[in-house]
């Protein structure tokens, strides 16, 4: 699972847009599960996986 990265405006901006859900508003609490990113969705930073920047969203 992977929480929302508040920390990152940009990041948080394109996750909104890809889960195309106009009224839905993520609290600190909320986080999407993995089966909604593809590989290509993750970063690598020093060797560590860290939470994509983009996710696809399945209803």
């Amino acid at each position: 699972y992977f929480r929302f990265p508040f920390d990152r405006e940009d990041h948080l901006k394109k996750w909104m847009e890809a889960i195309g859900q106009a009224d839905f508003e993520p609290i600190k609490t909320d986080v999407i599960c993995s089966a909604h990113f593809i590989p290509n969705d993750y970063m690598d930073r020093d060797g560590d996986s860290t939470p994509p920047t983009v996710n696809k969203y399945y209803l």
